[in-house]
């Protein structure tokens, strides 16, 4: 899969941070969706289709990350999610909550786009 034809689902409360990552993943030739909260992301999903994967805020209004990841991966279970934060619990598993990769805000884009290359390469693999 060639990110030119990777769907990203950005789900971010902060829109400067949804900005920024989608003029660099625009960049990189990723196809864009945004969602401001946990159940826009589910609308967004039920009206355009499953993303090939999904950066995923945490700490959102109206519905969390944690509680929009859950119901994703429920009717949607090969969609991938980045999970990204500032705040999480060292000792919590975010691969038992549905999360296939964790990215540190603020963001390091080239943390971020390691982590979608390795999640990415698991659709493949």
């Amino acid at each position: 899969m060639t990110q030119q034809q990777t769907k990203v689902l950005l789900v971010d409360d902060e829109e400067m941070n949804v900005l920024i990552l989608k003029r660099r993943l625009l960049r990189k030739g990723f196809i864009i969706a945004q969602a401001c909260d946990g159940l826009d992301a589910i609308d967004c999903i039920r009206e355009r289709g499953q993303p090939d994967l999904v950066l995923m805020d945490l700490m959102m209004p109206r519905m969390d990350g944690w509680e929009a990841t859950r119901m994703i991966k429920k009717s949607h279970p090969d969609v991938k999610v980045i999970a990204v934060s500032a705040k999480v619990d060292e000792d919590c598993d975010l691969e038992a909550k549905g999360f296939d990769a964790f990215c540190a805000k603020p963001i390091n884009f080239q943390k971020l786009a390691l982590a979608i290359e390795r999640t990415l390469e698991s659709l493949v693999a």
